[in-house]
């Protein structure tokens, strides 16, 4: 396996909000996916995908996560929806979209159909939705040479279902329906991370720590733990339909879950450095926002923006992994 020694967190919020086209760009957003069958694509999703095709042009983004619930309200069972609410939702007529591959992972929203309609689809259609399995891994070359590995899995299937009710109700997660499955799935997160990769991160629509109204839902979980054993330089994650910017107890986490309708409130978090929620956005305020991993020589750092592609806020800049093999 490989061991980590620290890498630094240096810089302020809002550096780097003019960045070169040799940043690596990578797009995130959660909670996306329309509201039904009949509006497979909400007004909030439209304005949320119109500011990420204009940073994605402006960045040259390479690719973009979709964190989960991708199909609202209850998943999918066949893949009629994929055509409205995944290939007309971000058209190849727009440039940035034409050929950019969308790395997805499951919500719980997903888990109330059949995700396994959502895996046959990947590489289908026009080729870019990749979903090759619950768990899988995002592996990249850097333009200056450094590598990248994004750990994708399956939070659901390893924590339980958690849920909010539209009367407010929070169903909280108790654990995996098939510890057996769940076991498994445990397994491959801990493989992916044991990597000598400069840049770590894991990606699942659950997040670790959370201050709005879905809550922390893997902070009981092992993520915790892997996330500091391997030295990944962060957790992202939707669920919440906010934006935070959270360093807590080691871990730097990042939510992004404004995409498709509605906004949670903010309550409180240790570690809280940034977030947009319901109760901070103004009256008047964005209409949905998103987030970008952006990597270049100096390091990585996460933006958050609206849906006009206004930024934001920016994190510190994270540097790259020093790792050695511990035999």
């Amino acid at each position: 396996m490989f061991r980590l020694w620290p890498c630094l967190v240096v810089g302020t919020a809002g550096a780097f909000a003019n960045q070169s086209a040799s940043k690596y760009s990578i797009l995130l957003t959660g909670d996306w996916g329309g509201k039904s069958d009949s509006t497979p694509v909400t007004s909030m999703e439209s304005a949320v995908i119109s500011g990420m095709a204009k940073v994605a042009e402006d960045k040259g983004s390479a690719m973009t996560l979709l964190l989960g619930d991708n199909f609202y309200m209850d998943g999918v069972t066949s893949t009629k929806r994929f055509d409205k609410g995944f290939e007309e939702a971000f058209p190849t007529s727009t440039k940035a979209f034409q050929n950019m591959p969308f790395y997805a992972v499951a919500g719980n929203h997903d888990h109330s159909g059949d995700v396994s309609v959502q895996i046959d689809y990947h590489q289908k259609g026009s080729g870019r939705w990749n979903f090759p399995d619950y768990d899988h891994t995002v592996d990249q070359v850097l333009p200056d040479g450094k590598t990248l590995r994004i750990c994708m899995f399956d939070s659901v299937k390893n924590t339980g279902m958690s849920h909010r009710f539209e009367n407010g109700t929070l169903l909280v997660a108790e654990g995996p329906a098939d510890l057996e499955v769940a076991s498994v799935s445990w397994a491959k997160l801990e493989s992916c991370m044991d990597s000598k990769a400069d840049y770590l991160f894991t990606a699942a629509h659950y997040p670790v720590w959370s201050g709005c109204e879905h809550g922390s839902v893997m902070k009981g979980t092992k993520l915790p733990d892997l996330i500091r054993q391997y030295g990944a330089q962060g957790h992202f994650a939707g669920h919440d339909h906010c934006l935070e910017h959270i360093e807590h107890d080691g871990i730097l986490q990042i939510v992004a879950g404004a995409a498709s309708y509605g906004w949670s409130k903010f309550g409180s978090q240790n570690g809280e450095v940034w977030h947009l929620a319901s109760n901070n956005r103004g009256l008047f305020g964005p209409k949905g926002g998103f987030a970008e991993l952006s990597i270049g020589s100096e390091g990585a750092q996460i933006n958050f923006y609206d849906n006009k592609a206004n930024l934001l806020h920016s994190t510190g800049t994270l540097k790259p992994r020093t790792v050695e093999e511990v035999v």
